[in-house]
């Protein structure tokens, strides 16, 4: 269920015939290459701890982790999965991008103040940091390769900056700590719009990127009566550390679809981040007898 609740995926075109993706394994020390054609691995990358985020070289050759059992990020080639270089970061790193050319590889600094560290993809050498207002939670380049955007979480803000220059370009603060954005682009290739997650907002925050102000949110339902949405907010809940939001989240999905197995294996782990073991165990006997039911 660890292994479940804390692995991150990226989509690579190796080439014009040729997809894979990329699994990365934060509670474990590997991560996998996959044929999404097959579902079969093609690589397993061994001897790398606590991989979270993963983006990689413009042609698909290479591959750049940031690493959190050692804050640093390294980089491997993903034909034979042998490492190439290993750069130390100024702090704990979160996610990962580069540039649009393959030059430049930003890394995310989840601590405080916060930072994005600018790694020569060349020489694998730190050349820059960048201070964030914040710990920083993702780092992303605009696809038309223009600029570096950073979110913080516990900044509420997101920074853009030129991405040849590295100079501030605006910035915006929000009302709820920046998670995960996408981008929109224009038909002349530029960035339009930009859609932001926000912590505890149950919508998506678009943001005019050309005016650099946010624009009416897309909200969602505030109650959402499916057990399932109810069950993935409990994992996003326990993955925050969450128990006790992650245990209501969990109870209200089995009260609706009470033949979610995996609800009860995550409610599993609650009860034991909760030192109730015997709770624990019934509630993985549960799962363990939904599942065989539909065997």
């Amino acid at each position: 269920m660890t292994r479940a609740l804390l692995l991150a995926a990226l989509s690579l075109t190796l080439s014009a015939e040729t997809v894979r993706i990329i699994q990365t394994n934060s509670a474990g020390d590997d991560a996998l290459l996959i044929d999404p054609a097959t579902n079969k691995v093609t690589l397993h990358i061994a001897d790398l701890e606590g991989a979270h985020g993963v983006t990689v070289s413009p042609d698909g050759s290479k591959g750049y982790f940031t690493v959190e059992a050692d804050s640093t990020v390294k980089a491997y080639d993903l034909k034979n999965g042998k490492l190439l270089g290993s750069v130390k970061l100024t702090g704990h790193p979160n996610n990962i991008a580069i540039s649009k050319d393959g030059k430049r590889i930003f890394a995310g600094i989840a601590v405080a103040p916060g930072a994005v560290d600018v790694i020569d993809a060349a020489t694998m050498k730190r050349v820059q940091s960048v201070p964030i207002k914040g710990a920083v939670h993702n780092v992303y380049v605009t696809p038309d390769g223009k600029y570096m955007v950073a979110g913080s979480v516990g900044g509420s803000i997101v920074q853009v900056f030129d991405a040849e220059t590295l100079a501030p370009s605006w910035e915006l603060k929000m009302d709820h700590g920046v998670r995960c954005m996408a981008f929109e682009k224009a038909a002349d290739g530029s960035t339009s719009r930009l859609f932001m997650q926000l912590s505890d907002v149950h919508g998506v925050a678009v943001i005019d990127f050309k005016a650099h102000k946010e624009l009416p949110r897309l909200m969602l339902p505030n109650e959402p009566k499916n057990g399932v949405a109810h069950m993935n907010l409990g994992i996003i809940r326990l993955e925050a550390r969450d128990v006790a939001g992650a245990e209501t989240e969990l109870r209200q999905a089995l009260a609706l679809d009470p033949g979610l197995a995996s609800a009860y294996t995550a409610l599993g782990v609650v009860f034991m981040q909760k030192n109730a073991t015997g709770d624990a165990v019934e509630a993985w006997k549960r799962a363990v007898e939904i599942g065989r039911a539909y065997v």
